[in-house]
């Protein structure tokens, strides 16, 4: 762990490229709506996150990639534009949220080192 970095903010920053993978693959997702056969994915690192602060070691978390549990179109395809467009949705929320509690964590340090 580095000097400046405990439990909380390495959860905080592991959280932080969880949610901006979710973002990544939903993207994806998202582009590949008419790709015929196209079978849409989702991340998961909420349970990993929270084992690996169970275990002392939130910095560690990683996530896992399965596979959607949507149905099927005639063309094979399984990406709902709805439920994407949620998980986009909720995926920004979390993002700024975590970056809220970050620049506070950050905050909190800074005061403490100027001594205000």
């Amino acid at each position: 762990m580095e000097l400046f970095t405990d439990a909380v903010t390495a959860g905080i920053e592991r959280a932080l490229s969880g949610v901006t993978q979710r973002q990544r693959v939903t993207a994806n997702n998202i582009a590949n709506v008419s790709t015929p056969g196209f079978k849409a994915s989702r991340v998961d690192f909420e349970s990993n996150l929270a084992e690996a602060f169970r275990n002392g070691a939130p910095g560690e978390a990683g996530f896992t990639m399965r596979a959607a549990n949507t149905p099927s179109s005639v063309n094979g395809n399984n990406v709902s534009l709805d439920e994407e467009t949620q998980i986009m949705m909720k995926a920004g929320l979390q993002y700024e949220a975590l970056v809220q509690a970050l620049n506070y964590k950050l905050g909190l340090l800074r005061t403490a080192v100027e001594g205000r």
